[in-house]
């Protein structure tokens, strides 16, 4: 991390917990079966509860990759 810090993405730039999700599903629906978060990022999100509850559905496998560490669920 940079000592003066990084420019963050202004809030109306993010999805929304609801189009992250209805992202995540239209891949399922697509086919996709593992949906990997990674770095620290998306711990940061207030909603990373909601986000992770709604990705954990079949049949979705849950990955998460932080800090050399692998996480699936």
């Amino acid at each position: 991390m940079p000592e003066q810090g990084v420019e963050l993405t202004d809030k109306p730039h993010l999805l929304t917990t609801d189009e992250l999700i209805k992202l995540a599903s239209l891949f399922v629906q697509e086919g996709t079966r593992k949906i990997r978060l990674t770095g620290g990022e998306p711990l940061v999100r207030p909603d990373v509860i909601d986000v992770v509850r709604e990705l954990l559905l079949p049949p979705i496998y849950f990955i998460y990759y932080f800090s050399d560490y692998l996480v699936v669920i």
